[in-house]
């Protein structure tokens, strides 16, 4: 949550920044599918400059090599180069250290 907290402070224009949120099915509990999917229905509307996938394969999470269960946080740059990428729960200085990196791509865009 500190890291969403974060981007929608920073006020970062849709033009220039664009959040993507992927949901592999494969991290669902058994029978929660259709609970997550209209979760993530409804943070769409509410956050509508996100882009919300439900990745009913979990393909994404396999050509990524993303671990099983976790939240991963990854920054690409225009180029789709990583510049930064982390597993896991995000403290307050983290989300505020990813900012500042994504605040240097736009600055040198």
């Amino acid at each position: 949550q500190h890291l969403f907290d974060a981007l929608e402070g920073a006020n970062f224009g849709p033009s220039r920044f664009q959040v993507l949120v992927v949901v592999s099915a494969d991290d669902c509990l058994f029978g929660t599918c259709l609970f997550v999917r209209g979760q993530l229905a409804d943070n769409q509307r509410e956050r509508r400059t996100t882009a919300m996938v439900y990745d009913d394969t979990g393909r994404a999470r396999r050509v990524w090599g993303l671990p099983k269960g976790a939240f991963t946080a990854i920054i690409t740059d225009r180029r789709g180069r990583i510049v930064r990428w982390k597993t896991g729960k995000f403290s307050a200085a983290e989300a505020k250290a990813y900012v500042g990196v994504l605040r240097g791509l736009i600055a040198a865009d």
